[in-house]
Protein backbone atom coordinates (compact mmCIF):
# COMPACT_ATOMS: atom_id res chain seq x y z
CA UNK A 1 0.00 0.00 0.00
CA UNK A 2 2.32 2.44 -0.99
CA UNK A 3 0.86 5.34 -3.03
CA UNK A 4 4.25 7.32 -2.80
CA UNK A 5 7.74 6.93 -1.24
CA UNK A 6 8.51 8.16 1.89
CA UNK A 7 10.26 11.03 1.19
CA UNK A 8 6.85 12.63 -0.39
CA UNK A 9 6.53 13.33 3.22
CA UNK A 10 8.29 16.70 2.83
CA UNK A 11 6.34 17.94 -0.17
CA UNK A 12 2.94 16.94 1.91
CA UNK A 13 4.56 18.80 5.59
CA UNK A 14 5.50 21.86 2.66
CA UNK A 15 2.29 22.13 1.21
CA UNK A 16 0.44 21.93 4.61
CA UNK A 17 2.43 24.92 5.78
CA UNK A 18 1.53 26.79 2.13
CA UNK A 19 -2.10 26.34 2.66
CA UNK A 20 -1.86 26.98 6.62
CA UNK A 21 -0.46 30.27 5.73
CA UNK A 22 -1.66 31.36 2.14
CA UNK A 23 -5.29 29.40 1.79
CA UNK A 24 -6.28 29.55 5.49
CA UNK A 25 -9.69 28.30 4.66
CA UNK A 26 -8.81 25.37 3.42
CA UNK A 27 -6.92 24.15 5.74
CA UNK A 28 -9.36 22.47 8.22
CA UNK A 29 -9.97 20.00 4.79
CA UNK A 30 -6.45 19.82 3.58
CA UNK A 31 -6.10 18.62 7.33
CA UNK A 32 -8.73 16.05 7.41
CA UNK A 33 -8.11 14.32 4.53
CA UNK A 34 -4.30 14.32 5.54
CA UNK A 35 -5.24 12.40 8.91
CA UNK A 36 -7.53 10.12 7.26
CA UNK A 37 -4.80 8.85 4.27
CA UNK A 38 -2.74 8.70 7.70
CA UNK A 39 -5.21 6.60 9.89
CA UNK A 40 -5.69 4.18 6.79
CA UNK A 41 -1.70 3.99 6.04
CA UNK A 42 -0.78 3.42 10.16
CA UNK A 43 -4.20 1.13 10.10
CA UNK A 44 -2.68 -0.51 6.83
CA UNK A 45 1.01 -0.96 8.51
CA UNK A 46 -0.51 -2.70 11.66
CA UNK A 47 -2.33 -5.15 10.26
CA UNK A 48 0.65 -6.33 7.72
CA UNK A 49 3.58 -5.18 9.86
CA UNK A 50 2.44 -5.12 13.48
CA UNK A 51 4.16 -1.40 14.03
CA UNK A 52 3.08 1.83 13.14
CA UNK A 53 4.61 1.96 10.37
CA UNK A 54 6.46 -0.07 7.53
CA UNK A 55 10.01 -1.11 8.57
CA UNK A 56 11.06 1.01 5.27
CA UNK A 57 9.45 3.70 6.65
CA UNK A 58 11.58 3.91 9.89
CA UNK A 59 13.69 6.82 10.91
CA UNK A 60 16.68 4.39 11.96
CA UNK A 61 17.37 4.24 8.34
CA UNK A 62 18.34 7.68 8.21
CA UNK A 63 21.92 9.18 9.38
CA UNK A 64 22.17 12.71 8.53
CA UNK A 65 25.85 12.96 10.14
CA UNK A 66 29.38 12.19 8.95
CA UNK A 67 31.53 12.05 6.11
CA UNK A 68 29.20 9.44 4.12
CA UNK A 69 26.31 12.05 3.88
CA UNK A 70 28.40 14.69 2.49
CA UNK A 71 29.54 11.85 0.01
CA UNK A 72 25.90 11.07 -0.61
CA UNK A 73 24.79 14.79 -1.50
CA UNK A 74 27.98 15.13 -3.93
CA UNK A 75 27.11 11.61 -5.50
CA UNK A 76 23.23 12.67 -6.19
CA UNK A 77 24.44 15.97 -7.78
CA UNK A 78 27.44 14.89 -9.95
CA UNK A 79 28.02 11.26 -9.97
CA UNK A 80 28.70 10.23 -13.64
CA UNK A 81 25.83 7.36 -13.34
CA UNK A 82 23.74 8.95 -10.44
CA UNK A 83 24.47 12.33 -10.69
CA UNK A 84 21.18 14.99 -11.07
CA UNK A 85 23.05 18.05 -12.60
CA UNK A 86 24.93 15.22 -15.07
CA UNK A 87 21.34 13.90 -16.02
CA UNK A 88 19.67 17.37 -15.94
CA UNK A 89 22.08 19.73 -16.39
CA UNK A 90 18.94 22.30 -17.01
CA UNK A 91 18.73 21.94 -13.35
CA UNK A 92 21.57 24.88 -13.44
CA UNK A 93 19.88 27.14 -15.34
CA UNK A 94 16.63 26.89 -13.26
CA UNK A 95 18.58 27.91 -10.12
CA UNK A 96 20.51 30.61 -11.44
CA UNK A 97 17.30 32.52 -12.98
CA UNK A 98 15.48 31.56 -9.48
CA UNK A 99 18.41 32.95 -8.12
CA UNK A 100 19.65 36.17 -10.14
CA UNK A 101 15.99 37.26 -10.88
CA UNK A 102 14.29 36.36 -7.26
CA UNK A 103 13.26 39.86 -6.61
CA UNK A 104 11.00 39.84 -9.96
CA UNK A 105 9.33 36.44 -8.94
CA UNK A 106 5.60 36.69 -9.14
CA UNK A 107 4.88 34.08 -6.03
CA UNK A 108 7.96 33.91 -3.58
CA UNK A 109 5.74 31.29 -1.07
CA UNK A 110 5.20 28.45 -3.72
CA UNK A 111 8.99 29.31 -5.03
CA UNK A 112 10.10 28.60 -1.65
CA UNK A 113 7.61 25.94 -0.92
CA UNK A 114 9.45 24.13 -4.27
CA UNK A 115 12.69 25.41 -2.97
CA UNK A 116 12.31 23.50 1.25
CA UNK A 117 10.80 20.42 -1.64
CA UNK A 118 14.27 19.93 -3.80
CA UNK A 119 16.50 20.74 -1.17
CA UNK A 120 14.93 18.32 1.48
CA UNK A 121 14.91 15.52 -1.06
CA UNK A 122 18.26 16.20 -1.74
CA UNK A 123 19.13 15.92 2.22
CA UNK A 124 16.62 13.11 2.77
CA UNK A 125 17.94 10.31 -0.28
CA UNK A 126 21.44 11.38 0.67
CA UNK A 127 21.02 9.62 4.51
CA UNK A 128 19.13 6.55 3.41
CA UNK A 129 21.22 3.85 5.03
CA UNK A 130 20.65 -0.25 3.94
CA UNK A 131 19.32 -2.18 7.36
CA UNK A 132 19.39 -5.76 7.69
CA UNK A 133 17.79 -7.45 10.86
CA UNK A 134 17.44 -3.76 12.36
CA UNK A 135 21.18 -3.47 12.09
CA UNK A 136 21.95 -0.10 9.61
CA UNK A 137 25.26 -1.13 7.50
CA UNK A 138 25.97 1.24 4.43
CA UNK A 139 24.54 4.59 2.79
CA UNK A 140 22.44 3.53 0.41
CA UNK A 141 22.34 7.01 -1.39
CA UNK A 142 22.61 5.11 -4.83
CA UNK A 143 19.29 4.01 -5.04
CA UNK A 144 20.18 0.37 -6.25
CA UNK A 145 20.98 -1.05 -9.11
CA UNK A 146 19.65 1.45 -11.70
CA UNK A 147 20.91 4.35 -14.09
CA UNK A 148 20.35 7.76 -13.33
CA UNK A 149 18.82 9.68 -10.54
CA UNK A 150 15.82 7.39 -9.25
CA UNK A 151 15.67 8.97 -5.99
CA UNK A 152 16.02 12.26 -6.92
CA UNK A 153 12.82 11.56 -9.84
CA UNK A 154 10.04 13.23 -7.01
CA UNK A 155 11.70 16.54 -7.48
CA UNK A 156 11.23 17.01 -11.46
CA UNK A 157 7.93 18.34 -10.97
CA UNK A 158 8.98 21.39 -8.81
CA UNK A 159 12.00 22.00 -10.68
CA UNK A 160 9.58 22.36 -13.41
CA UNK A 161 7.73 24.83 -11.57
CA UNK A 162 10.83 26.77 -10.34
CA UNK A 163 11.93 27.03 -14.14
CA UNK A 164 8.25 28.30 -15.51
CA UNK A 165 8.81 30.94 -12.31
CA UNK A 166 12.20 31.77 -13.34
CA UNK A 167 11.43 32.29 -16.98
CA UNK A 168 8.85 34.34 -15.60
CA UNK A 169 10.67 36.51 -13.76
CA UNK A 170 13.56 36.91 -16.25
CA UNK A 171 10.82 38.41 -19.04
CA UNK A 172 9.70 40.42 -16.37
CA UNK A 173 13.20 41.89 -15.32
CA UNK A 174 13.46 42.28 -19.50
CA UNK A 175 10.44 44.45 -19.84
CA UNK A 176 11.55 46.53 -16.83
CA UNK A 177 15.07 46.79 -17.79
CA UNK A 178 13.85 47.74 -21.77
CA UNK A 179 11.41 50.95 -20.05
CA UNK A 180 14.40 51.36 -18.24
CA UNK A 181 17.09 51.91 -20.96
CA UNK A 182 14.54 53.21 -23.47
CA UNK A 183 13.63 56.49 -20.29
CA UNK A 184 17.81 56.92 -19.93
CA UNK A 185 17.84 57.37 -23.48
CA UNK A 186 15.12 60.09 -23.49
CA UNK A 187 16.36 61.98 -20.54
CA UNK A 188 20.97 61.67 -21.72
CA UNK A 189 18.87 63.03 -25.19
CA UNK A 190 17.39 65.97 -23.49
CA UNK A 191 20.43 66.26 -20.87
CA UNK A 192 22.46 66.42 -24.18
CA UNK A 193 20.06 69.00 -25.88
CA UNK A 194 20.02 70.76 -22.68
CA UNK A 195 23.90 71.04 -23.19
CA UNK A 196 24.41 72.09 -26.52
Amino acid sequence: MYFVRPTFLISAVAISFYVLFRHRKRWGATTATAVLWLLAFVGYSFACFRSLVAPYYESSRLDFGGRSFWVAVAGNLISPSRGLVIFVPAVLIVFYLVLRYRSFLSNHAIVNVALVCVVGQLVLVSSYRRCEAGVCLQSLWWGGYSYGPRLMTDVLPWLVLLAIYGIEAQLQALRVGSIARQRWLRWSGWAAAMAA
